[in-house]
């Protein structure tokens, strides 16, 4: 064989044997387990944070959610009252209505009843 076929052979048994070495199934390292493990850790830990701040947001709407229904309930108790007083103006406006309407009525008859000339008196001789 001549000097060029053999270094042609070592360098493609070298690169066969790299490349059987590169694609050759390892077992796992304590280093793989322990990226495998924190990776578990980083996950649980992601859980918890989103946890910590849906309880958070849930703290939030609880109090805001108990402010706006007092606010509500103020307002609801507030206009029951408007409600009643607008009522009571409502019955007085129609008794007055009432009143006012029978006193225009009277003093229109006692105003005609004043207003015809009384009757002549009958002539009396004497």
């Amino acid at each position: 064989m001549s000097k060029r076929s053999t270094l042609i052979l070592a360098a493609l048994s070298s690169g066969l044997l790299l490349a059987g070495c590169g694609s050759r199934e390892t077992t796992p390292t304590l280093a793989d387990e322990m990226r495998g493990a924190a990776s578990g850790f980083q996950a649980q830990a992601e859980r918890k944070e989103q946890l910590a701040g849906e309880w958070e947001r849930g703290q939030s709407l609880i109090a805001s959610g108990q402010r706006k229904k007092e606010r509500g309930e103020r307002r609801i108790q507030s206009a029951e009252s408007e409600l009643e007083r607008g009522r009571r103006e409502v019955s007085e406006g129609e008794a007055e209505l009432r009143e006012g309407r029978r006193l225009v009525a009277q003093s229109e008859r006692a105003f005609e009843e004043l207003r015809v000339p009384p009757p002549p008196a009958p002539a009396t001789d004497r």
